[in-house]
């Protein structure tokens, strides 16, 4: 994926943040601070998220594989 294409999801709640900063009457700045704030939380907890199921992804295979120790970790 290019560096100017952004998945779906993105630009929709993108749109929704922006249609939540004008509700709220923010200007510009606050505007931007309010996405960033959000975009780092989502971005903090997809993160969270990706690494509990990595974790469990490998514990597992380690479990159908027979590998008990690994499993155990």
């Amino acid at each position: 994926m290019s560096e100017t294409q952004t998945q779906p999801w993105f630009n929709q709640l993108r749109s929704k943040l922006t249609d939540l900063a004008e509700q709220f009457d923010l200007d510009p700045i606050q505007a931007e601070q309010f996405r960033e704030t959000m975009f780092g939380l989502c971005k903090q907890e997809y993160m969270l998220g990706n690494k509990s199921g990595i974790a469990w992804a490998f514990k597992k295979a380690a479990e159908r594989r027979g590998d008990s120790q690994a499993a155990a970790a």
